[in-house]
């Protein structure tokens, strides 16, 4: 069994790779997205701030708490556009038929379609994500670590409504 997952691990790892590298073959299409992202997540904190500047607080909730918040969803964000953004095209490979390739190879076919792309653009978000994530937590004076996250998960969100 140890054996089979280190193959998979190995499998994957290679997967990875060779999609780095097609993102890397047009190296232009990089730099515009480290120069676009951080603009389109500076672009959207500056909007929350302004709204609150506008606005007030939203039910209780200030800039720094919506900051902290943001930081989370964009960090969510690049986690799924990193690993799951093949899972946007999946309704077009069954229809086109694109996955009897992977029926065809001695692999699970979740496990290579879950593996035929990993987006190095997420990685971008994932940086300005913990940047944003990182100034809501000094904020709000949030601490991350284990014992906190753990703290947190198990707040009942409707007893606070």
């Amino acid at each position: 069994m140890l054996a089979e997952l280190k193959y998979y691990v190995i499998v994957a790892l290679h997967c990875v790779k060779m999609s780095m590298q097609r993102t890397l073959e047009y190296p232009a299409e990089l730099v515009g997205w480290l120069f676009a992202n951080p603009v389109q997540f500076i672009l959207g904190i500056a909007t929350i701030k302004f709204v609150i500047s506008d606005f007030g607080t939203i039910n209780g909730w200030g800039f720094n708490e919506i900051a902290f918040l943001y930081g989370l969803a964009v960090m969510s964000h690049a986690l799924s556009v990193m690993f799951f953004v093949q899972t946007w095209w999946m309704g077009y490979f069954i229809l086109k038929g694109d996955f009897d390739c992977y029926m065809l190879r001695p692999l699970n076919v979740l496990f290579q379609f879950f593996f035929s792309a990993f987006n190095l653009i997420g990685v971008t978000d994932m940086i300005s994500g913990i940047i944003i994530f990182a100034y809501g937590c000094s904020k709000v004076h949030f601490s991350f670590n284990v014992v906190n996250v753990h703290l947190a998960s198990q707040i009942d969100f409707d007893v606070l409504r």
